[in-house]
Parts: structure tokens; C-alpha cells; sequence
């Protein structure tokens, strides 16, 4: 589960995630990025089903695609935003 504090934010940070999965195809991207910046999206959202506090893990998988891909930095300040 993600803390009932941070749901919204999740949500929002998911947005961005698939938003700039769409950016990278539009561009262009080379398609094994593309997939892998879609599977960490799919499991963001299996995150919200688990039945311990996941939310930590959520915000890591985001540093990593921020990492990886810098384009998709804007997803991690969804997510800390207040």
C-alpha cells in the first residue's frame, strides 16, 4: 500500500511516469527504454494493492527512473510535493 498520505501524490507521479513513456515514444526512443520506464509504472501501481507499507519503495523506483532517464525527474517532485 502506499500511506494514505501520499496517495494522491502517487497517483500524480504515475501520471508523469506514463506521460513521459509517451514523451520517449513520440521521440523516438529506443524501445527498451520505453519498456522498462512502462514496466516500473506497472508495478508503481501494483504497489497500492500490497498489504504492508510500500510507499518508500515507491519513491526509490522513481529515483531510479529519474536516474536512468532525466526527462522523468518531474515525476519525483509530484510525488514529494505537498
Amino acid at each position: 500500500m502506499i500511506h494514505e498520505s501520499k496517495r494522491r501524490q502517487a497517483l500524480l507521479a504515475i501520471q508523469a511516469v506514463m506521460i513521459g513513456g509517451r514523451t520517449m515514444a513520440y521521440s523516438k526512443a529506443d524501445h527498451k527504454d520505453i519498456a522498462r520506464v512502462l514496466d516500473i509504472g506497472e508495478y508503481l501501481v501494483s504497489l497500492f494493492i500490497e498489504s504492508s507499507d510500500r510507499t518508500e519503495d515507491f519513491r526509490e523506483n522513481l529515483v531510479e527512473l529519474a536516474n536512468a532517464y532525466e526527462e522523468l525527474g518531474w515525476a519525483i517532485a509530484k510525488f514529494d510535493a505537498d
